[in-house]
């Protein structure tokens, strides 16, 4: 474990993260990236050519001509199999390897970082100097979810830091506002979102959206241009099958990249919440919402949230409380016509409205 009152090892072993980071850009060409949301803005240094390949189908990147371009927040992610270059050794032992990946052991000062063992990547993030560093063993390996969602718990690092929060959820756009859908894995959270948005209405996020208060009001901001859709979805939505990258198996969703599609066209970056929205399946035709509680909505949307998100603690929940108590939240009941699921859903939204 670390040692002594000033955690020394704790900055010598960030300090060589850094030092392998650089020298992973001397051997291989770098590409620069800037990614904004929700008015965040993250610069990005990648070293290996399969890193974009990864990231750039669900993140909505943009070229960066140099590390002087405005920016927030600075990422460095080098891929090991195209650089040669590893990280530096851990000084800390097993005791130091917690639940979701995390790395107590670097936890001083602001420092939070995390070993993804199942992804093939270690991510290292100093609140003080606003900079992230992230080792890949092979960038043109990831597992299907990381094509799906990219470097989810490290992103997150970032924008907690800046005072928004991602959450496990996903949000469609009406006239009225957006609905924040809420629900643990299974509760039909997906086949809402895809639903909606092949109904016209706009589409955020089926998994995973960025939440923030902008003047008081509590805002959606879109994430990755992805959806993950299971087997039994496709039987509900059979349209949404030539979109995905093959059939969903028992472990794994499907992954639909839905830029450059006519879904694509319904993508926004942001929207005013108006709702929290609960999916439930239900064994009717019709689908149909009640008004729900604000305990529901939160056991809803902050247990997974907490738990999928390494380093997500008591300030994360406190954000989630108070985006819940700002808005109403609803159960909707979705019923086998999902053509039905949108008007239902803008129903619901309209009734806040008229209110």
């Amino acid at each position: 474990m670390a040692a002594g009152p000033d955690q020394p090892d704790v900055r010598n072993w960030l300090a060589s993260l850094e030092a392998a980071a650089i020298e992973a850009r001397r051997a291989t060409q770098e590409t620069a990236w800037l990614l904004s949301l929700g008015g965040i803005r993250i610069h990005v240094r990648a070293s290996g050519a399969a890193i974009g390949g990864w990231l750039a189908p669900a993140l909505a990147l943009k070229p960066s001509g140099s590390e002087t371009s405005p920016a927030d927040f600075h990422l460095d992610i080098w891929d090991q199999a195209a650089t040669g270059v590893p990280p530096p050794a851990p000084f800390w032992d097993m005791p130091g390897w917690a639940n979701r990946g995390e790395l107590p052991a670097l936890q001083i000062d602001g420092i939070v970082a995390a070993y993804h063992g199942d992804a093939g990547y270690l991510a290292a993030f100093d609140a003080a100097r606003r900079r992230l560093w992230i080792w890949v063993r092979d960038a043109a390996a990831p597992p299907r979810y990381e094509r799906a969602a990219p470097l989810r718990g490290p992103l997150s690092w970032l924008f907690a830091a800046a005072g928004a929060q991602f959450a496990h959820a996903g949000a469609v756009a009406t006239p009225h506002g957006a609905a924040l859908l809420a629900g643990r894995g299974g509760s039909g959270k997906s086949t809402t979102a895809m639903a909606c948005a092949s109904a016209g209405l706009r589409y955020l996020g089926d998994d995973y959206v960025l939440v923030a208060e902008d003047g008081g009001r509590a805002m959606v901001h879109s994430i990755y241009a992805t959806a993950k859709l299971t087997e039994q979805s496709f039987g509900l939505l059979p349209d949404m099958r030539q979109l995905a990258d093959g059939p969903a198996t028992l472990h794994e969703k499907a992954v639909l990249q839905l830029t450059g599609t006519p879904l694509g066209a319904q993508l926004i970056e942001s929207a005013p919440i108006a709702a929290i929205v609960l999916p439930r399946l239900a064994d009717a035709r019709a689908s149909r919402w009640e008004p729900a509680a604000a305990s529901c909505a939160l056991t809803a949307l902050a247990p997974t949230t907490l738990f999928q998100l390494p380093g997500a603690g008591r300030e994360a929940l406190g954000r989630l409380a108070r985006l819940v108590r700002s808005v109403p939240a609803f159960t909707l009941h979705l019923g086998r016509d999902t053509d039905g699921i949108a008007h239902a859903l803008c129903g619901c939204l309209a009734s806040v409205d008229a209110a």
